[in-house]
């Protein structure tokens, strides 16, 4: 399952999924200065979080789009590695293409 959300209440959103699934990841975006649109450091450190900030994110264009992809799935490798395999097909070079065309 993939969702976007704004709610930030991890804990709470991962205690309503997690018998569901094997496993459940976040990635959360953090945006400017302002504490409100900041994503708590501590939440960072858990193994099932992802934390950007929100300007690698932005493209402008398909060949922005794929590199933000490729840079992306690279991070998301390291970060989850542990849990897919280091040579895991979900993230291989087909799944990236997928990914762009939606």
């Amino acid at each position: 399952i993939v969702t976007q959300t704004h709610y930030l209440d991890l804990m709470k959103i991962y205690k309503r999924f997690h018998n569901d699934f094997d496993e459940v990841f976040f990635v959360v975006s953090s945006r400017g200065d302002s504490e409100e649109l900041r994503i708590n450091p501590k939440l960072c450190e858990y193994n099932n979080v992802l934390c950007l900030e929100y300007e690698d994110l932005i493209y402008a264009n398909r060949s922005q789009l794929e590199t933000m992809v490729q840079k992306l799935t690279a991070i998301f490798q390291d970060r989850f590695g542990y849990f897919f395999g280091e040579n895991s097909s979900l993230l291989g070079s087909e799944s990236q293409m997928n990914a762009i065309q939606r």
